[in-house]
Parts: C-alpha cells; structure tokens; sequence
C-alpha cells in the first residue's frame, strides 16, 4: 500500500465510554447475520509508499483485521474477533472498500476496531471492564533492509495501522447491510533521510544508524500494540534503529542517497548519533539539540557526508591497485576460452569487453560498488541488471588480480594487467542482447 504519514488523534477510551451508557432496548436496532462491509479511508494512510511518501493507497492485495465489541452493562465483550477483510477493489485506490464472507450480529452502540495488515496469529481479545477494551497485538519493529537508493518499497513489510474506533449508528444500517468507515493511522514514525554528499570522492551507502544517548529509549525492537486505543509500549527494544542498504549503487560528490526507515515514536536527546556507514569510511555527527519523531509522520532529516563528519575512513588501497585495464588469463583454473577484458575507472565505472567464436565483440558498461570491509566488487550494468554475482578480491598486484565468486568459492577468475584492443574499442558505445554477460 502506498501511504502518506498524517497524525490522527483517536481518543478510543472516550469512545469507549461513551458507550457504557444503558440504553433502552427498544430503541436499539439490531441485524443478526449482518454482512458488514468496510470503508477503509487513506487519510494519508497506506502500507506501500511513493518514493516522496506524499500520497497513498490501498492495492488489491491487502487484507485488515477487525473486532466487534458490545457493551452488556458490565463492560465490553467480543462478539467477533480478528475477521479478515480483503480489498474488492483495483489498485491505487484512496478508499477501498473491504469485505469479508463472515456473518455476525451487529447492534447499535456496538463498537469496531481494526488494524493492517491482517495476522492469522493475532487473537487477543482482552476486556477491560466498563471503563473500555483491549486488543493487544505484539509486533516486531527490526533492522530495516532497503533496496536501491529512493526506494521505500521495504516499509509496507514493517509498518502497522490501526483505524480509530467507530461505534455503529443507526444511520450505517441498512437491512441486513452494515456499512463502518474506518480511518487509519500508523503506529510508528518515519523518517526520509538524506545523505548529501560533500565529500570528496564517490561513496556506497552500506547503513544508517540512529543510536539515542538514553539507553532506556525504545527505537526499534518488539513492541506490543493496542489495537483499540492505539497504544504502543516496548517489551523487548533498543535504543537504536538502522536501515541496511543494498544495491544502492554509487554517489558521487554533490549528489544524494535517499534512505526510508521507520522508528518508534521517540524523541532523541542531545548527544545521540547519526552514523551513515559507506564503503569508504563512517560518517558520524553528535546531535546538539533534541530530535522528535512522532508517530504517524513523515520526517526528514538531511545529513551532510563530508570532510568534518568522517569519523573513521577504510584502507581503500586494494581498490585502487585494482583501477585499470584487465584481461581474463584464466577461470577456474583453465586458460579462459573467451576474450575477456575489463575497465576498472576510479569514478565507479566499469567496461566489459566480450569475444566469442558466437558472437561479435559485445561492450558492456555500468558501474561498480566495493566493500572496503570485505574487498569485494559489485556491480549494475546501465540497463539495470546486476552482475550475477558479487567478487571478492582474493589479490592484486600490479600485474594480476584474482577475484573469488563470494557465492562459489570455486570460481576463481585470474586476470592480467593488458590494454584494451583497438578492436574492441571500436564497439565502445555499443551492446548486445544475445551476448551472455561474464558478470
């Protein structure tokens, strides 16, 4: 689901006790097999996300829970628990309509609670007296991984939605059709970070990490969440998040890294962290004034990676023994039987120059990433596909450098230090979609 952050104010235990009030029987319709509908409104609110996280959207695909609760006079008692929803519409919808094939009775007064997305496990159905009820829901906040640089796609997989509490009316019944409007809105904060890169030279970005200077403060880790009035404690956290990035390719100087993560509703004291690890080194700032994240919105925070953050730099001198021109000697301990020959440029470009008996002098290009904590090579050719596989650097010299497929330790690839042939440069520009690629 896409989805803007808007905070939305829902005092569940007022409409909780507004309830407990008796009412005169008489006066109260009732249906007894109700076929309740859901009108789910986005308000802002949605579990998949655009890259500005400005707008949002229900997808066909998503289901919600919801619970009925009804007022006997001694407190609140479920009459349906954890009913699954599932959209009937298309995608992209600001309101979709949810519905389920569960019949339940539904009276007026009788109050709803729902929550996305929907949990087979989640049962819990804890009346609490008159004075309300409960639906606790634990939920797992953890490390988030991102995928590309702007990407937000990863968040839909974290985040929690619970719809403010809606008593039923007589004006929502129609024969046996109940038709509820829920609004949801998110029980944790998030954040777009912007890493800006002032630096000197090209970076990766690896991972952010927010570390706040109170150890007792909840940031990520499991949480338990009331569905009914949207309360969320800690019961096993940390005071610290991050968000690990992969294929996030290279950023060069005065460009930007776009990073999402979701965080529990805190503020960070002074002297909490910032560290933004790349693949050259760690950037990190102090915080001198107070930072506040609150639940249900969109915050953005702007980082500046240059001279004055660096706060540890790797040794990147195997990386820069490798920058140059490369032919393949061998592969997996033979003679290599193709013409292979590779540019290594020191502004995160790679050429890759193929022959074959099948298939005319192929060019590839694109550019690379490399771990300076592992000394290995990745890389993303310029239609998008990325190389096969990852490479450690096993060693280089001036004249050789031997590279280790980190998923088959097998494959070994010895190349030399060789020009590039003018017959390969005249292909420079071109490419082939027959040719298999060599990474």
């Amino acid at each position: 689901m896409k989805k803007r952050f808007a905070i939305l104010m829902c005092a569940a235990a007022a409409v909780a006790s507004g309830c407990t009030k008796k009412e005169d029987t008489a006066k109260i319709t009732e249906v007894k097999d109700a076929k309740v509908v859901i009108s789910a409104s986005i308000l802002d609110t949605k579990a998949e996300y655009d890259n500005g996280m400005k707008s949002g959207y229900w997808n066909s695909t998503d289901r919600i829970g919801a619970y009925l609760y009804r007022n006997s006079g001694n407190g609140y008692a479920a009459q349906a628990t954890n009913v699954t929803y599932t959209n009937s519409g298309e995608d992209r919808s600001p309101v979709a309509e949810f519905t389920t094939d569960s019949q339940f009775g539904v009276a007026e007064g009788d109050v709803m609670v729902g929550y996305y997305p929907f949990d087979e496990a989640q049962a819990s159905t804890d009346a609490s007296g008159s004075a309300g009820f409960s639906v606790w829901r634990e939920f797992e906040l953890p490390s988030q991984t991102q995928t590309g640089n702007g990407s937000s796609d990863h968040i839909g997989a974290y985040d929690f939605l619970v719809a403010t509490p809606v008593r039923i009316e007589k004006s929502m019944i129609s024969g046996s059709d109940v038709n509820v409007p829920f609004t949801f809105t998110h029980a944790f904060s998030a954040i777009k970070f912007v890493v800006k890169n002032d630096f000197t030279q090209s970076f990766s970005v690896r991972n952010i990490e927010l570390t706040s200077s109170d150890t007792g403060r909840a940031l990520s880790g499991r949480f338990s969440i009331d569905i009914a009035n949207s309360t969320v404690r800690g019961v096993q956290t940390s005071n610290s998040v991050r968000l690990d990035v992969s294929q996030a390719g290279t950023i060069a100087p005065g460009s930007e890294f776009v990073g999402f993560m979701l965080i529990n509703d805190s503020t960070l004291p002074v002297a909490s962290t910032i560290s933004i690890t790349t693949n050259i080194g760690i950037f990190k700032i102090e915080i001198g004034d107070e930072m506040e994240f609150n639940r249900g919105f969109v915050h953005t925070v702007t980082f500046s990676a240059s001279d004055e953050t660096l706060d540890d730099i790797f040794d990147t001198s195997i990386l820069e023994k490798c920058i140059g021109n490369w032919k393949l000697d061998s592969f997996c301990g033979s003679t290599a039987e193709l013409d292979i020959y590779m540019s290594l440029n020191d502004d995160d470009s790679f050429v890759l120059y193929q022959r074959s008996p099948e298939y005319e002098p192929t060019v590839f290009r694109g550019t690379y990433t490399f771990d300076t904590v592992d000394n290995v090579f990745s890389g993303t050719y310029s239609d998008g596909v990325h190389w096969a596989t990852s490479y450690r650097v096993e060693s280089v010299s001036d004249e050789t450098m031997t590279w280790v497929n980190t998923a088959n330790a097998d494959e070994v690839s010895v190349y030399v230090r060789s020009e590039i042939p003018s017959t390969m440069l005249q292909k420079l520009g071109m490419s082939s979609i027959c040719a298999k690629r060599f990474l």
